[in-house]
């Protein structure tokens, strides 16, 4: 009775009773206040990261074909320097027969550029003779080319090799119209620290490589990428207004790109946009997309919404229970404590009045059984973040390590682990399941493999991480590795035999434990790449794959042009054994790269080689062709089947069209060679115009009439020289000059070859005089 004695003074103010209503509705606003402001916070951060990460996907898939257009290209220029008499040529100062030195060399570089769709000209530079011989200019002087942004570099940049900023050049000599292209300078001879004998310059259309490759994009994002230099300035964009433009000087852009990778918010046009950005460390470009954020800022804007409403509601509760409380004060303090004593009061033997409160959370408890099995299923969850957090090197102590284990009654080994990453193969040929996206597949298979290790009296735990892969850790000793070979053997035929499935495994071999593990699992996902050389159902050690003993690949060309050979003359199967020994130049001594190289360089060839004759890349390819498709040629197999069906298909393709389409090509060429025959023409020239090569436009020539293309081109020449000599008197220079020969001398021997006499035996019967000196 003293404690309500105590109260009832307190209380007589009607200045205490306002104060006590102020206090309880502040008590219970300023917890809802900061609470709602923390977890909106939180809820939008986790957000914008999320949303950050999975389109960090997207651009990195877009950064990785850019490098790739780009090393294809650089390799290109490595191979030229190869060329012992392309640097025969550059070496000397004089040669005995330049015109055919300037042949091979138009030769050499339109071969470079059908070997690469994106590359829109070649030039090389020969010092010794001042010349500079291109694909788009011809042969011209080096003070009259129209580009001079090279030599530029030439005289300023010792460096053996870079790729150029973007820069604007000529479509053609004289042209009104410019071209926005990077370029791969590189100084002749390669090996060579200064006195170089000229260079390599091979231009990349950027608009063409944005456009290519962003069509090849996921999920059909219309992100807009962009490719910055070094200096943040726009070198590779889908806008050509954006070029050369300092990225940081944008309105929405300012301050930002400071880290090497990263993504920020901002707002353009007055909507929201999210930037994800990443610094390649190679080059020193920086990859850029902006993602439209409208949706997700209104969902983040109904989060704050509904936080300010729940606010209100639970102010405007707070203050009717802090006015019923006050109402309840002023009522005598005899009453109050009749009240309380009833709203408190418990059986004898029950515990103190306070025990009630406790007594009411444990009946909720009971009244609520599937509470503790919903906060069971929970568990699963977390114990997936913390393995995960291990392998990416989250946790930075032991401390924080044993504490999240603890957190969750997690028991796992902590040294002496083993570390494998298993990826399932996809049987494509057979239709076999697509494993990438497959997960009740891969969680069945993990748990396939640790049922096998536990069995074996081995402890171990494992995941799916988020490449759809497998990891698995193993508590075993240095003394166990050798027989683990065995037992992965063992446990790749249990899973082909009850699953129908079969795994690649990369074991790192190298003891490790729970602080160190990520160092371990991110080096055996670089080693995963090596799976192209190993194939399937393999098992690779890390200790096994050593980069510095990889032996020198070079790609051969020599056998590339004979390949397109066989393949335009239909000899199927001297094609597809050709291709096979070209496959069996690749061994597991080289590396991974060295298979790429060869994927996508001879897939350039054969995009040129349909172009050229005349087929449509998806009636070869079909309309399911992408860039990420040859990315997934992961094994030997995969890449001799790919080809082989594609050969196939060219062949086939040919076969159905030969008649119609070599008629159609007569005709052109024919047409071309009427038309311009009083010119100085060439078979190269011929073949520019009408998209063929030189050896298949003398085959098409042969097939129809017998005759190579010079044979038909002079005896078109000597033809219209006799309508001429029947027409009217001229000097017999006039005439060789009008139907193209540059020399009388050498017209009067061809005509004396076709027609069997002189022209001037010939024109007997119709003038008197005629004078055979020229």
């Amino acid at each position: 009775m003293a404690r309500f004695k105590v109260v009832n003074r307190l209380i007589q103010g009607r200045m205490l009773m306002f104060k006590i209503q102020l206090f309880i509705t502040l008590l219970i606003l300023v917890p809802i206040a900061i609470l709602g402001t923390v977890y909106y916070q939180e809820a939008k951060g986790m957000v914008y990261k999320n949303f950050g990460e999975s389109n960090q996907q997207a651009l990195n898939q877009f950064s990785a074909s850019v490098e790739l257009v780009v090393d294809n290209i650089i390799d290109t220029s490595k191979q030229s320097y190869k060329d012992s008499r392309l640097n025969g040529i550059m070496a000397s100062a004089a040669s005995d027969d330049q015109f055919a030195d300037w042949d091979y060399i138009n030769q050499k570089i339109n071969q470079i550029k059908a070997s690469n769709r994106y590359v829109h000209s070649v030039y090389l530079y020969l010092k010794n003779s001042g010349k500079i011989i291109s694909t788009e200019y011809g042969i011209t002087d080096v003070a009259q080319f129209p580009d001079q942004h090279f030599m530029q570099w030439y005289n300023n940049d010792n460096r053996t090799l870079i790729v150029s900023d973007t820069h604007p050049v000529k479509l053609w000599n004289n042209s009104p119209q410019s071209l926005d292209v990077f370029s791969v300078y590189a100084h002749l001879p390669l090996d060579r620290a200064n006195n170089y004998n000229g260079a390599l310059i091979i231009n990349i259309d950027q608009s063409l490589v944005y456009r290519e490759l962003l069509d090849h994009v996921p999920d059909g994002t219309e992100a807009p990428f962009l490719v910055l230099n070094g200096k943040k300035e726009v070198m590779i964009s889908g806008s050509k207004e954006d070029l050369y433009q300092d990225i940081r000087s944008w309105p929405h852009m300012q301050n930002e790109f400071s880290d090497a990778s990263g993504s920020f918010i901002t707002k353009k046009e007055g909507k929201s946009h999210i930037v994800v950005y990443n610094t390649a460390n190679n080059r020193g470009w920086t990859y850029v997309a902006m993602y439209p954020f409208g949706g997700i800022a209104k969902s983040i804007q109904l989060i704050r919404n509904i936080i300010l409403l729940m606010s209100i509601v639970l102010l405007a509760f707070s203050l009717i229970v802090s006015m019923l409380f006050t109402m309840r004060a002023v009522k005598p303090v005899n009453e109050m404590r009749r009240h309380i004593h009833a709203r408190t009061r418990r059986s004898i033997g029950e515990g103190n009045e306070l025990g009630g409160i406790r007594d009411a959370v444990l009946d909720l408890l009971d009244n609520h059984e599937r509470l503790e099995e919903k906060l069971e299923l929970t568990v699963p969850v977390f114990r997936e973040k913390i393995l995960n957090n291990l392998m990416r090197g989250v946790y930075a102590s032991w401390e924080e390590i044993i504490y999240n284990l603890k957190l969750f009654s997690l028991e796992l080994p902590r040294t002496d682990l083993t570390l494998m990453l298993f990826e399932l193969d996809v049987d494509e040929e057979n239709g076999g399941i697509q494993a990438k996206n497959d997960s009740i597949l891969l969680y069945s298979v993990m748990e396939a493999i640790t049922e096998y290790f536990s069995l074996k009296h081995v402890r171990s735990f494992g995941l799916v991480n988020n490449a759809n892969q497998i990891v698995v850790a193993l508590e075993i000793g240095p003394a166990g590795a050798g027989e683990l070979r065995t037992k992965i053997k063992e446990l790749q035929q249990i899973l082909l035999n009850s699953l129908h499935v079969s795994i690649t495994a990369i074991v790192s071999d190298e003891p490790t434990d729970l602080l160190n593990i990520s160092k371990n699992h991110r080096e055996a996902q670089r080693l995963l790449k090596h799976k192209i050389l190993y194939g399937r159902r393999s098992i690779m050690l890390t200790s096994e794959i050593r980069h510095d003993n990889r032996t020198e690949y070079n790609y051969p060309y020599d056998k590339e042009e004979l390949l397109k050979n066989h393949i335009r003359a239909c000899s199927k199967a001297e094609a597809l054994a050709l291709f096979m020994e070209m496959l069996g130049g690749i061994s597991k001594d080289q590396s991974y790269r060295n298979m790429y190289q060869f994927v996508f360089h001879l897939n350039s060839t054969f995009m040129a080689l349909i172009n050229e004759l005349g087929f449509s890349i998806n009636e070869i390819y079909g309309e399911e062709y992408s860039i990420e498709r040859l990315s997934n040629l992961n094994s030997m197999e995969r890449v001799e089947i790919f080809f082989t069906d594609l050969i196939r298909r060219i062949v086939d393709v040919i076969e159905a069209n030969k008649a119609t389409r070599m008629s159609k090509y007569y005709h052109r060429i024919a047409s071309y060679i009427k038309d311009s025959f009083m010119k100085e023409i060439t078979l190269e020239s011929v073949s520019e115009q009408v998209n063929l090569s030189p050896t298949y436009i003398n085959q098409i020539l042969k097939a129809r009439t017998g005759n190579t293309f010079v044979q038909i081109l002079n005896t078109t020449r000597i033809e219209k020289a006799c309508s001429m000599m029947q027409e009217e008197d001229h000097k017999i220079k006039d005439i060789a000059e009008c139907v193209g020969f540059s020399s009388s001398k050498y017209f009067i021997k061809i005509f004396k070859e076709i027609k069997g006499v002189t022209p001037g035996k010939y024109v007997k019967g119709y003038h008197i005089e005629w004078n055979e000196n020229p």
